[in-house]
């Protein structure tokens, strides 16, 4: 055997000893903490210092006591020892990835028909079969769609994926829905699956923080379990290995900007009111704030995309007349008018606007002739070939073709009003997109016993726009024949009921000028045959008839019954009146003060007031209606 080399065993002794000290440096923490109270009370304050910053995004609140500092404290300790302890490797956060395309949707009707969510063609050339969800009988729903940036909130329609249907689907509603409800349950529902989605992430974040600050600290025998002194000292290790494991990377690094703030519908919701009373309110769900206020908002409905064109009209007599607009016309039912190729119609692609060229003019009168023009463009919509037309197209959509009946068009200018006092037949009017004009009278009657009552009129069921639906008492469209409101009304209340007081002129004339209240809505399936998805601004204006003992009968199919307030009320939330004589019904009511909600009372007349600098958007005539037709009341012309 040769002989023994001390300083050979020496050397391999004091590598060995050099290789145990680095391994046990690198080996994992001596302690095994599983639990909330395995720890420090220096390791559970790991976490303070996030905690504010997880509370505010998590929309949980301030912690302003020693209180709920402590739990929430708990709380992420929890989640910290939820199927970890300090013999485990740290995983990562999950993704919580984005909302999903049905999160909150909330059924709303029925399809009547199918709705095709493609055009794409089967290998054989053939169109690809609807699918179930989208065929006829399917169910309708709407989603809250949030554009944070704007503070808007809208509600599109859509399939029971998530997949939104074209603007001009037909559809049944609900019977007895108020789409008021209806939005805020989607609204609240949609809030309610951010919530979870959005604590969820961040919590696991601030969770995945505290595992390896707590790593980090055991590793370095800090907090409370080794010599405070050697806290921060240099040589400190980012690394530690397990018992049988490789190396564990420990993540140092703590970003508050990561914690993501959750947003909500209630934001929007709040950014429109005032936040203390909206929370007085709301108490425990805000799925029924605020109704009245949605339900305005549901009759102007239409949304701006700036691809429209504009239906346009010039003097023909003054050369250096400008081109003005009279519609609003959707870019989609532009090529159809273009295949119609009508001779009165010009496009200039450029301004995106529709003209009506060289109509002819009456030489005794001086009046535009019109009629020739509505007569041909519908003359040659109606030859334009194929199978996959949309319904307005024929003529079999326009029951109005053979009576002629007309809209005016309105302008401030006399001498124009006058040169197109023909006006424009009602079946082109949704085509063209053309401002709707119309008087509504309301007849209540006052008592001691029952307060506010109204006479409301029901529509016959054989009525081709808005069967069965309420009404007032007389309302009607004004037509060109029409020289004042006075007219329109007495004509509307001749046709459809009777019973008024003698001199209900008089009475007329005592009640205060009501302002013309504005819209902008897009028609559905309750508006005449074919025409959904086509848009409808349009103008109104009421008067008031209070009576005593009279009562009001129906003529031509319709029913009239004396309603209380709080019965038109539920009427209203339920959807059983005509659109534009629901915000005729509305006004009314806030200016007798039987709407209670103060923001209410503020922020619908807001909405329906004229806006005459912004025009629709497009730049059509907006005007007070007194001041256009010579109704001699509250001293208009």
């Amino acid at each position: 055997m040769p002989p023994l080399n001390l300083s050979r065993v020496s050397e391999m002794l004091e590598r060995l000893q050099n290789t145990l000290e680095e391994e046990s440096q690198q080996a994992g923490p001596r302690w095994l903490i599983k639990t909330y109270d395995d720890l420090t009370p220096e390791e559970k304050s790991i976490p303070d210092d996030w905690l504010p910053r997880l509370h505010h995004c998590n929309r949980m609140g301030t912690l302003d006591s020693l209180e709920k500092k402590e739990a929430a404290r708990q709380k992420i300790w929890a989640l910290v020892f939820d199927g970890w302890d300090t013999d485990s490797p740290i995983p990562k956060p999950t993704n919580p990835g984005g909302s999903k395309a049905t999160d909150g949707i909330v059924k709303i009707g029925v399809l009547d028909e199918d709705a095709p969510s493609s055009r794409k063609r089967k290998a054989d050339g053939s169109m690809a079969p609807v699918p179930a969800w989208r065929s006829r009988g399917a169910d309708v729903f709407i989603k809250a769609k949030a554009h944070w940036r704007r503070q808007d909130l809208c509600f599109p329609l859509c399939d029971s994926r998530g997949i939104a249907f074209a603007s001009n689907i037909s559809y049944r509603k609900l019977p007895g829905s108020s789409l008021g409800r209806l939005k805020g349950e989607c609204s609240s529902r949609w809030d309610s699956i951010e919530v979870y989605r959005g604590r969820k992430a961040n919590n696991e974040l601030v969770a995945y923080w505290a595992r390896n600050k707590l790593m980090v600290s055991l590793k370095n025998n800090w907090r409370g379990r080794g010599d405070p002194d050697a806290v921060g000292l240099p040589g400190s290790r980012t690394t530690a290995t397990l018992p049988g494991r490789s190396t564990m990377e420990i993540d140092q690094i703590i970003d508050l900007g990561k914690l993501t703030y959750i947003k909500l519908c209630m934001d929007i919701w709040e950014a429109n009111h005032d936040a203390a009373s909206f929370h007085m309110a709301m108490k425990n769900t805000y799925s029924g704030v605020f109704e009245m206020f949605e339900l305005v908002k549901d009759v102007n409905r239409f949304q701006i995309k700036g691809t429209e064109w504009k239906f346009c009209l010039k003097d023909p007599t003054n050369p250096t007349s400008p081109w003005k607009a009279f519609g609003i016309v959707l870019e989609e039912n532009v090529k159809w008018l273009k295949k119609a190729n009508s001779k009165w119609l010009d496009f200039d692609w450029l301004s995106k606007q529709i003209r009506l060229i060289n109509p002819p003019i009456d030489p005794k009168t001086g009046i535009i002739q019109l009629n020739y023009a509505w007569k041909e463009i519908i003359d040659k919509l109606d030859e334009i070939p194929g199978d996959n037309l949309p319904q307005w197209v024929k003529k079999d959509t326009k029951w109005l073709y053979n009576d002629q009946e007309s809209w005016p068009l309105i302008e401030e200018h006399e001498n124009f009003r006058k040169l197109f006092s023909e006006g424009i037949w009602c079946d082109l009017v949704p085509i063209f997109g053309i401002l709707t004009t119309g008087a509504h009278l309301n007849v209540y009657k006052i008592t001691k016993e029952k307060g506010f009552q109204v006479w409301v009129s029901q529509r016959p069921d054989t009525q081709p726009n808005f069967p069965g639906l309420l009404d007032q008492a007389a309302a009607g469209g004004f037509t060109p024949s029409h020289k004042t409101i006075l007219e329109c009304i007495e004509r509307e209340k001749k046709q459809e009921s009777k019973g008024y007081p003698r001199h209900w002129r008089d009475l007329m004339r005592q009640s205060p000028n009501i302002p013309t209240i504005q819209y902008f809505d897009v028609r559905d399936e309750r508006w005449e045959k074919g025409y959904a998805g086509l848009p409808e601004p349009g103008i109104r204006k009421a008067y008031d008839l209070r009576v005593n003992d009279e009562k009001i009968k129906g003529k031509e199919g319709q029913t009239f019954k004396l309603m209380g307030i709080d019965e038109v009320r539920e009427s209203l939330l339920h959807g059983r009146w005509k659109p534009n004589s629901a915000l005729v019904m509305i006004d009314f009511m806030i200016r007798h003060g039987l709407i209670e909600n103060k923001i209410e009372k503020a922020e619908i007349p807001r909405l329906l007031k004229l806006d005459r600098e912004r025009q629709f958007g497009f730049g059509i005539a907006v005007i007070e209606l007194s001041d256009y037709v010579q109704f001699p009341l509250h001293g208009n012309k």
